[in-house]
């Protein structure tokens, strides 16, 4: 069972991938500093609650690939999502602003409670790279 965490978002998903496309991505003028507005659509599997997101951006400059994580929120306002299919929603705060960047050099991860806070969050996979290949 000690090993179960690192699996169970991956054999057991709590959502989809999420989906979006360029028209999508919109910079958030509200927000200094290089920020986008993202909005989307995605499939929740299970009953858990929502704990985080972690948006991790890949970069193949200087000679190798370096992944960094950058801020990223929901800034909708909080909602319980039932186990279901089509969630939408308009403000995923990310602070990149290229679009390329967004779509193609960037891996997501949610995390959630499905346990009551007995164990661990579970990690699933919310948005990768098309061809991941060519990071």
């Amino acid at each position: 069972m000690a090993l179960f965490y690192r699996f169970d978002g991956v054999l057991f998903p709590v959502t989809s991938h999420l989906r979006f496309d360029e028209t999508d991505i919109q910079f958030y003028l509200e927000k200094a500093g290089g920020w986008s507005l993202i909005a989307g659509e995605f499939d929740k599997y299970r009953n858990c609650v929502f704990r985080g997101i972690e948006w991790n951006y890949t970069s193949s400059e200087n000679q190798g690939v370096v992944m960094v994580t950058i801020p990223a929120d929901f800034e909708d306002r909080p909602v319980i999502r039932p186990v279901r299919e089509g969630h939408r929603f308009e403000r995923l705060a990310v602070k990149l602003t290229d679009a390329d960047d967004i779509l193609n050099r960037s891996i997501v991860y949610v995390y959630h409670d499905c346990y009551n806070g007995w164990l661990w969050n579970t990690k699933t996979l919310f948005h990768q790279p098309p061809i991941i290949g060519q990071l």
